[in-house]
């Protein structure tokens, strides 16, 4: 069976939350894929580019500093060799099976330039042979159907002069200089099945879409002129099946109109049953309140819900709790945690009347510390009431030793601290973007990781003051990124100096 050998090259820019996803669809060796790449299209994301260093140990990753997706799909093609390519965005899963027909169909026709999935399936000739018709130019500059990752020949990208870097619709300018060259493009016949993994971005305001479409045009307005009747007809064509879709969609949406005020009457007839029985349509209990069933985080019913997951994330690193330790406030985690690991223990606090802290210091600003004194660093739930956070991770890095780690929990919820300044000392809850970007300033990217504990029922929970032995293990342990109550964050000092993100040498 005669086929091209291909490279799939997937596009990341600030996409890291679906790149492993994406580049799971070929985590089975294919016969016609010779190459995967990454190429990181000017990432900024501080996660997008953990997953990228993360990705480096085993993918080919290149960087474009290019100024425009047209220049890091140049950069995809130059830093492969097979004969084929296909370029995908990171929030997409390619459908494996159609990168295997296109390069056998690439393979048996040789006259054949590029080859597309078709994107809708009513025009797919569904039992007739696998290649379909040709793909014309109003497919591209009528009807903007002709996928992104379509294949196409390495010969063909160099005859073209490779993608504009200044086209603000590279691919379709791509596909229209390969037709003007006497190029042939053909559809599969094949519905497209690539999954969208992600969100997609929100589609270009018509305006913006006429101004794009009016520049592609004019960059080509040769063969525009040449086949404008053609055109012409082709958006009539267009415009008819689109206005047939559009009286479909209107008939479906009245239908379901009639359907939705028939249980809309259904519901205020089940409402009005229960008010009369005295029932509510949610029942809140003992949550009907407006003020805390614990006014003091559950302290009152065992322990605060918070420290379930505080003591979930020391427990999975527990080994790192060795040699010389330091704790803010008491040793309460160093004991717990330490077995007979621990050398020797401090503990620092800013409040001098705190008999048990053996460096009564400020976190942001503590010289009485050498550096790279500690082994190991328990900083939980500490950076939420100190106001320069930057400060005090940079003392945190500053006095743990190479090779050592700062295990850090702060708080993504919860009540206002009663406690020390109360409502004038606590300054901040976190996201995991705002974590991930402070810690980035002062550990490496592949330094430390991130983990979110908790979900919307235990957010409610924990600001209601319930303890952990009021929910179930599952419902504790249920995690819903949205809706955190915790961030771990374990983070490892490099045995040498690193540039951080913002350039600088730590």
């Amino acid at each position: 069976m005669t086929h091209v050998d291909t490279a799939v090259v997937v596009i990341c820019n600030d996409q890291g939350r679906t790149l492993e996803e994406a580049l799971a669809s070929f985590a089975q060796p294919r016969p016609t894929l010779r190459e995967l790449l990454i190429v990181d299209d000017r990432s900024e994301d501080v996660y997008t580019l953990q997953v990228l260093e993360r990705c480096a140990a085993t993918h080919a990753v290149v960087r474009s500093a290019g100024p425009s997706l047209g220049a890091a799909c140049n950069l995809a093609v130059s830093s492969t060799v097979s004969a084929a390519i296909v370029i995908v965005p990171a929030n997409l899963a390619l459908d494996r099976d159609y990168v295997d027909e296109a390069a056998r169909l690439l393979g048996e026709h040789s006259d054949v330039s590029f080859v597309s999935p078709t994107p809708e399936p009513g025009r797919s000739e569904r039992g007739r042979e696998p290649i379909g018709r040709r793909v014309q130019l109003g497919d591209i500059l009528v009807r903007s159907n002709v996928p992104p990752w379509s294949m196409f020949r390495r010969e063909a990208w160099a005859l073209v002069g490779g993608f504009s870097e200044d086209a603000v619709q590279q691919w379709n300018d791509f596909c229209v200089a390969a037709i003007e060259r006497g190029l042939e493009g053909r559809w599969l016949n094949r519905p497209d099945r690539t999954r969208q993994l992600s969100r997609p971005r929100p589609p270009c305001t018509p305006t913006i879409h006429v101004r794009e479409m009016t520049e592609l045009y004019r960059r080509h307005a040769g063969i525009v002129s040449a086949q404008g009747t053609a055109l012409l007809l082709e958006k009539e064509r267009a415009l008819l099946e689109a206005r047939e879709r559009h009286d479909s969609l209107n008939r479906q949406r009245d239908e379901l109109a009639v359907e939705l005020t028939t249980l809309q009457r259904a519901i205020d007839e089940i409402l009005a049953g229960l008010r009369a029985k005295g029932r509510a349509r949610v029942e809140l209990g003992d949550l009907a309140t407006t003020a805390p069933i614990s006014p003091v985080w559950g302290l009152d019913r065992g322990i605060p819900l918070d420290r379930y997951y505080i003591s979930a994330f020391l427990e999975r690193h527990r080994e790192d709790v060795r040699g010389r330790v330091l704790e803010v406030k008491d040793a309460g985690y160093t004991r717990t945690y330490g077995d007979g690991r621990v050398v020797s223990s401090d503990v620092i606090d800013i409040d001098p009347d705190n008999d048990e802290a053996t460096i009564p210091a400020d976190l942001t600003d503590a010289p009485s510390i050498s550096d790279d004194t500690y082994d190991c660093f328990l900083l939980t739930q500490t950076l939420g009431v100190i106001y320069d956070v930057r400060a005090a991770l940079a003392t945190a890095h500053r006095v743990i030793k190479p090779g050592g780690v700062l295990l850090c929990t702060v708080p993504a919820s919860g009540r206002i601290s009663y406690e020390g300044a109360a409502l004038d000392g606590d300054f901040w809850r976190f996201t995991e973007a705002s974590t991930r970007r402070l810690f980035a300033e002062v550990f490496p990217l592949d330094a430390f990781d991130i983990v979110g504990f908790g979900n919307v029922l235990a957010c409610a929970a924990f600001l209601y003051g319930l303890a952990p032995h009021e929910l179930s293990k599952a419902d504790l342990d249920a995690h819903d990124p949205f809706f955190p109550v915790v961030y771990g964050i374990r983070a490892v000092k490099p045995l040498r100096g690193h540039i951080s993100s913002d350039g600088s040498t730590v």
